[in-house]
């Protein structure tokens, strides 16, 4: 009964009531290797990854072997710093050919961790090698990667090299756009910053990021790091009809930094997407209405009420552009909800 509340749950997109249900059904039936997987993935979808790395860890005692099992763990690890088990993880990671790029970010950063900076570069650099495909170019979110490094480390002429490589490219997403940009702010080149604040979508409030980047701070913690890479080898492998995680490694680099505003805007878009709203608006609530990511999540926010009630959708974005009259972007886009209403 409860395996079958929580398919029926499932179907109707309420997930959270889904993985309750499987968590029910395992205490009546604690072996079952198909309920134990179902529970495992429930968990993880939700974000929820101790929970999951608990779970996981009883289907390893009972050699039951499924895809993404040492994620969860993984995290833990790197959160207790216990490089050696991370380093262990991220190879039975490397093990599903779709998730090695996600383990090639973990594995140089574990390198960089135990103090073996050039080592983690340079592996970067190989996994960047080995995933070339006929005539295309490196993947871009290993440079992206190895240039956060070089900076971690205090190498300011690599982080250039690095960075400028970068630059010369014209399929970087926003998203490595503002990664970029953010590196070339710590490094004073503001040229270079304003070439590439130029060319973000205009949902990105230029002004805002110019005056956030400026003031930004680096990161001392490799789990931050980490948690970027995540972000952006997860965005890859979606791309990939045999990877459906996204909403989960997304939920695993918020584990890993809280304060991931970007993790917290893509898990709302991915939500948004299955017309979980509710759930979409409590992690839009988190984002700092100041900081980056405050006009996309305006602008995800006046789009969840425009399919219910635009007049509601239309009071929000007036009440924004109160405080920022000169925003063109946006009085257009609420010359546009007046149009539809």
């Amino acid at each position: 009964a409860n395996y079958l509340a929580a398919r029926q749950a499932l179907y109707f997109k309420d997930f959270k009531s889904s993985a309750d249900f499987y968590l029910a059904a395992l205490n009546f039936d604690h072996n079952n290797a198909n309920l134990l997987k179902q529970a495992f993935y429930a968990q993880y979808q939700l974000g929820n990854i101790d929970a999951a790395a608990t779970l996981a860890r009883e289907m390893e005692l009972l050699n039951i072997t499924s895809r993404f099992t040492s994620e969860p763990a993984t995290a833990q690890a790197i959160l207790m710093e216990d490089w050696d088990a991370v380093s262990v993880l991220a190879d039975l990671i490397a093990e599903d050919i779709d998730a090695q790029p996600l383990a090639a970010i973990i594995r140089a950063w574990t390198l960089v961790a135990k103090g073996q900076g050039p080592a983690g570069l340079s592996h970067l650099i190989q996994s960047s090698n080995t995933n070339i495909s006929g005539n295309k170019s490196a993947p871009a979110i290993f440079t992206i990667q190895a240039a956060r490094m070089a900076n971690y480390l205090g190498d300011a002429g690599e982080t250039l090299k690095l960075a400028d490589q970068l630059f010369e490219r014209n399929d970087l997403s926003s998203q490595l756009l503002l990664q970029l940009a953010s590196l070339y702010a710590r490094h004073n080149k503001n040229i270079r910053l304003e070439q590439l604040i130029a060319q973000l979508p205009n949902g990105f409030n230029k002004t805002k990021i110019r005056k956030v980047l400026s003031h930004q701070k680096t990161s001392p913690k490799i789990a931050h790091h980490i948690a970027a890479g995540i972000i952006d080898a997860s965005l890859i492998a979606n791309q990939s009809k045999n990877d459906n995680m996204l909403k989960a490694r997304l939920g695993l680099a918020l584990y890993l930094d809280p304060q991931s505003e970007r993790a917290r805007f893509l898990i709302a878009q991915a939500l948004s997407e299955i017309n979980q709203k509710q759930s979409a608006k409590e992690q839009l609530a988190a984002i700092d209405s100041t900081g980056v990511w405050s006009q996309p999540r305006l602008l995800l926010e006046v789009n969840l009420d425009r399919s219910d009630n635009i007049g509601l959708a239309i009071s929000h974005l007036k009440s924004f552009l109160d405080k920022d009259r000169k925003n063109a972007f946006l009085q257009k886009e609420l010359g546009d909800l007046y149009r539809i209403s």
